[in-house]
């Protein structure tokens, strides 16, 4: 066989497996109740996710990551030349 053979099996099982899926998100949607929401906070919702299309994310999601890798690499730091000094 060969990898083009095997390939055409996997994707066939693949959309199989796909439309299994459909199915299953369509039963389980089902299930759920309506989202209730008034009209003012639905247009508000729309209004934002509008204004937010196309800008790129905040800055201040960085802050966070920052803080983590100063307190990281000072610690490792740290660690090292406490290190150095037992052994030296």
């Amino acid at each position: 066989m060969t990898d083009h053979e095997g390939r055409g099996a996997g994707a066939g099982a693949d959309a199989a497996a796909g439309d299994d899926d459909e199915k299953k998100l369509a039963e389980l949607g089902g299930a759920m109740p309506a989202l209730d929401l008034d009209s003012t906070t639905a247009e508000q919702i729309a209004r934002r996710a509008r204004d937010s299309v196309g800008k790129p994310p905040s800055r201040r999601r960085w802050i966070l990551p920052i803080i983590a890798a100063v307190v990281t690499v000072s610690y490792a730091v740290w660690a090292i030349l406490k290190a150095l000094e037992v052994l030296g």
